[in-house]
């Protein structure tokens, strides 16, 4: 127990206590989901009799499982599988050496018996990329790792080197650059192993035969659970709010922000009164005209909220910032993946969910077009992408666009979008919850 750091007795404390742990006979292995805001650890019968035999394993395991959920593993393997077409054995593959590095650098420094026992028939090139006790001591990484793998006859020893160096710091940017690295490291070196692998996702294939892949029109209609609680940092509302007055604007094309008003003017336009008056001989010092003007009480934002798989463990934050923020934001909402969906108040506050869980900025750009909206406020994690020639149009129209992005990693290349938005909000969202 002296080798659990004071970051992963928290972990532990929060699954003991938030998280439901279930066996049963269905799961293979270990696994863990999401399910109206609520962890649920699964850890299979068998699993359990035959690999966790100590306390050390049972703890290795929580503090796993959670991870993937820390790290977003939940909602990137959804982005990956349905947008990049990834093979899922694959994915489970480098979801598990980040995890497991993470833990061994900064968590839990003995190494649990379960490592040794679970993955003793792999191959050593590929055991080093799952078991980080090889090579982490006490939390810190052994000296001259190159030159270790080297010796160990690792393949390709100088590339594992730099990812074994890179779980340590692992951006969320760069994990596809470590899915590719293992997909060629299998395919190139472990032939055997990754025909094995190709062969059981391929059967899934069979069953959606014929769809578009990561363009699916399934819309997954869900309630997430609202807190009422209220109890929201104060800076994160302050961002909020002056991103929203930034794009407080009318819609000129809706003849309801249009209003008449009568004024007086120097300019001859005679009414009966003043037709009257010149009759009689007399000039009028003003005459009646009358003027459109947009009115100013039907100001409203354009807010686009970001509903795609990869922000799941987002949506309760957002939907709590913007039902606090409620009277400035007015309706409707739009929320999207790769469709765009309006909803009410209403049904913010009763935390509607419509989502297809793919995304890109595509179905926004034709929605903001096609209303002849000047401005708009984009919410997400800026994982998407958009056309060039809607990016040209949105240009072209003079649009203004914001941006809230809610990730902890922030780069100003993750989408060409950025390099249009007028003002880019990064808000840090901490999902751990402590």
């Amino acid at each position: 127990m002296d080798k659990i750091t004071q970051a992963g007795f928290k972990i532990l404390k929060f699954v003991f206590s938030k998280v439901k742990i279930i066996e049963d006979n269905k799961t293979l292995t270990a696994s863990i989901t999401k399910n109206n805001g609520s962890y649920y650890i699964k850890i299979g019968k068998s699993f359990k009799k035959n690999f966790i035999k100590t306390k050390n394993d049972e703890y290795f395991i929580y503090m796993h499982e959670y991870l993937h959920a820390f790290f977003s593993h939940l909602d990137l393997g959804k982005y990956y599988l349905k947008i990049e077409n990834k093979n899922k054995e694959i994915l489970n593959f480098a979801f598990d050496s980040i995890a497991n590095y993470y833990i061994a650098k900064n968590l839990f420094l003995e190494e649990p018996p379960i490592l040794k026992n679970f993955y003793k028939n792999l191959p050593y090139s590929l055991y080093i990329l799952l078991n980080p006790y090889e090579v982490i001591r006490d939390g810190k990484l052994i000296k001259n790792l190159s030159s270790f793998l080297k010796r160990k006859k690792v393949v390709e020893y100088k590339k594992v080197s730099y990812w074994i160096k890179n779980f340590l710091y692992l951006h969320k940017e760069d994990v596809d650059k470590f899915i590719k690295f293992i997909t060629y490291y299998l395919k190139k070196h472990f032939k055997k192993i990754y025909r094995e692998i190709i062969l059981i996702d391929s059967i899934k294939k069979k069953f959606i035969k014929g769809k578009r892949v990561g363009y699916s029109e399934e819309v997954e209609e869900q309630t997430i659970k609202i807190r009422d609680d209220e109890k929201f940092l104060e800076e994160t509302i302050t961002t909020f709010k002056i991103a929203i007055k930034k794009v407080l604007s009318h819609d000129i094309s809706n003849l309801k922000d249009l209003k008449i008003e009568k004024v007086k003017s120097v300019i001859p336009f005679p009414g009966r009164k003043e037709l009257l008056f010149l009759k009689l001989g007399y000039y009028p010092f003003f005459f009646p005209r009358f003027q459109r003007y947009v009115s100013y009480e039907n100001k409203r934002p354009r807010i686009y909220i970001d509903v795609s798989g990869s922000v799941c463990d987002y949506w309760n934050f957002v939907y709590e910032i913007c039902i606090f923020l409620k009277d400035l934001i007015g309706e409707p909402i739009y929320i999207f993946s790769n469709r765009v969906f309006e909803i009410s108040l209403e049904e913010l506050e009763k935390g509607k969910i419509k989502t297809t869980y793919g995304t890109d900025f595509n179905c926004v750009a034709k929605h903001i077009i096609e209303n002849n909206f000047k401005k708009a406020l984009i919410i997400t994690d800026g994982y998407a992408n958009i056309s060039p020639s809607l990016l040209n149009e949105l240009i072209l129209k003079n649009v203004e666009i914001y941006m809230i992005v809610i990730d902890n990693y922030f780069t100003p290349d993750r989408t060409p979008l950025f390099k249009i938005a007028k003002k880019i909000w990064n808000v840090i969202f901490n999902k751990f919850p402590l």
